[in-house]
């Protein structure tokens, strides 16, 4: 009950729990003051509806996990020029060739282009290797995710969108330049949050 009110969940009659109810014989009873069912039937009928409950409880629980974002800096190889500095530009929306509409509404975020002197061929290198091992990272929370899914029942869908990044929640530098490092590290903090165009 710390974590869900089985009412709101399962229903105020706790009808969701019904076809446990009528496929295992059972009475199945909610006692609020020692927060737990109670399943009353024939000892082999009782062991199955249990077991039908916990798998309730685990679907319920997969369901409720938080969305979890991360945001990467790809620096792509050692022989591409890498900046100093990244700012945060106006997106040039897309103009459409029909006559209903020049633009397409919606986007207000900001988007990074590259810029400054280029970085040595030493921070370069380092660049990259960190950028190599986000990746890893990036796919590590990707299985994380999935194996606490072990009880879900439903669609997954894995999407990738292709794009133009746009920073909406950023923390706000004059001139809206950031030295590299800089930014880097913003991207990792919670507050920062971004979306990429549908193009």
């Amino acid at each position: 009950m710390k974590d869900y009110q089985p009412n709101e969940v399962l229903g105020n009659s706790y009808e969701a729990l019904d076809i446990i109810r009528m496929g295992c014989s059972c009475y199945i009873i909610f006692s609020p003051p020692d927060s737990r069912f109670h399943v009353l039937g024939e000892d082999t009928n009782v062991k199955t509806a249990l077991i039908r409950i916990r798998k309730a409880y685990f679907q319920i629980a997969a369901r409720q996990i938080a969305p979890v974002r991360k945001y990467i800096l790809d620096f792509g190889n050692a022989q591409d020029e890498i900046h100093s500095h990244v700012t945060l530009e106006d997106y040039q929306r897309i103009k459409r060739i029909d006559s209903v509409a020049s633009t397409i509404p919606g986007h207000t975020g900001k988007s990074p282009r590259s810029q400054g002197k280029v970085v040595s061929r030493s921070t370069k290198q380092q660049l990259v290797e960190t950028s190599m091992y986000d990746v890893k990272i990036a796919g590590k929370t990707i299985m994380l995710m999935i194996s606490k899914l072990h009880y879900y029942r439903g669609h997954l869908r894995l999407r990738i969108r292709l794009g133009t990044f746009l920073a909406t929640h950023y923390k706000i530098s004059s001139n809206e330049d950031y030295p590299l490092d800089d930014f880097n590290e913003m991207i990792k903090q919670s507050q920062f949050a971004g979306e990429v165009t549908p193009e």
